[in-house]
């Protein structure tokens, strides 16, 4: 915690704050929440290493605002030491009401937030490329095959990585283009805060396809209920006017899980590689390497990476063990 954070907040008029930082770890950005009986449901951004982050979250929310998406209320900002002053929308997600209530119910409310989030303005964000979709995926091979596997990653084996990586940004690019990409949404990023479906984790946003945050926001869907998954396939598909046919509309929506998939593999191991004792970290790692062999076997294309994934010590045409 910034030894100024506490100071601001008095200044602000909060008296002697409590803070309680959130779990969930986000680089180089903390969230605390404020325990006060004066000021209540508030939460403070300490973005002190990275202070650059402000600023883009405060158009991100501007942008939102144009599109009429629901974000949590910003009250007050330090640009130049990295402190923001936010509303708290509390704990209850989207995931937590489809584990409840059921997909077909809440799920709606996702992906109507989702078709307006696609619309906001786009002016200056950056614009998707096959080239930067491939590097997105480089700490699968730096993070989980040299850190946490720990092989020596041979030209061969990266060539099979390679490959497969293009492959998935080909697909991704062969998209409709033009929307506004979340990048991360997932139902733990939609919070149901009373009747007002608020979203969050915005400010990485870029311009990419269509498909990709309407595949990671539903993502288990289909295993679970295919019918449900038809239902709002076809509800969102007319809603933005997508006209593929059901075929190649999920090979879009498998290849953007499948990328999204990786860039979680490679988060966890590079986590992973400063705390090999978090029991949590290495399940929420297996997890995702097990689902996305899962989407991949059904695509024959991909199965020389997937036997490299499932099983790299022994696969590996040349690698040795790091000492």
């Amino acid at each position: 915690m910034h030894p100024e954070l506490k100071g601001w907040l008095v200044y602000l008029g909060i008296d002697s704050p409590e803070l309680e930082r959130l779990k969930e770890p986000l680089g180089c950005r903390a969230f605390y929440r404020i325990i006060s009986e004066i000021e209540k449901h508030l939460l403070v951004l300490d973005a002190s290493g990275c202070a650059e982050v402000v600023p883009k979250m405060i158009g991100m929310n501007l942008r939102m605002k144009d599109a009429k998406v629901a974000t949590p209320l910003m009250r007050a900002f330090e640009m130049h030491k990295g402190f923001l002053l936010m509303e708290d929308v509390g704990e209850i997600s989207l995931q937590d009401r489809l584990y409840t209530r059921g997909y077909d119910t809440d799920l709606i409310k996702g992906v109507d937030l989702l078709c307006k989030m696609q619309k906001a303005p786009t002016d200056g964000l950056k614009r998707w490329s096959k080239v930067d979709l491939m590097a997105s995926l480089d700490g699968v091979i730096e993070y989980y095959l040299r850190g946490i596997v720990r092989i020596m990653v041979g030209c061969g084996d990266t060539g099979v990585c390679l490959d497969a990586f293009e492959l998935i940004a080909d697909e991704l690019m062969c998209q409709p283009q033009g929307a506004f990409v979340h990048g991360c949404l997932t139902p733990w990023k939609i919070k149901l805060h009373g009747k007002e479906v608020v979203l969050l984790g915005f400010s990485e946003a870029q311009i990419g396809g269509y498909v990709y945050d309407f595949a990671t926001l539903c993502q288990t869907l289909p295993m679970y209920d295919a019918k449900v998954y038809e239902r709002i396939q076809s509800y969102f598909c007319e809603k933005q006017s997508i006209g593929a046919d059901k075929e190649q509309f999920k090979r879009w929506f498998d290849f953007s899980n499948m990328h999204y998939t990786l860039k979680e593999i490679a988060g966890y191991a590079e986590k992973l590689r400063k705390d090999r004792q978090d029991e949590h970290l290495a399940s929420s790692l297996e997890a995702s390497i097990k689902r996305f062999l899962s989407i991949a076997s059904h695509y024959e294309e991909l199965e020389a990476f997937c036997a490299y994934l499932a099983d790299p010590k022994s696969t590996s045409g040349s690698y040795c063990q790091v000492h």
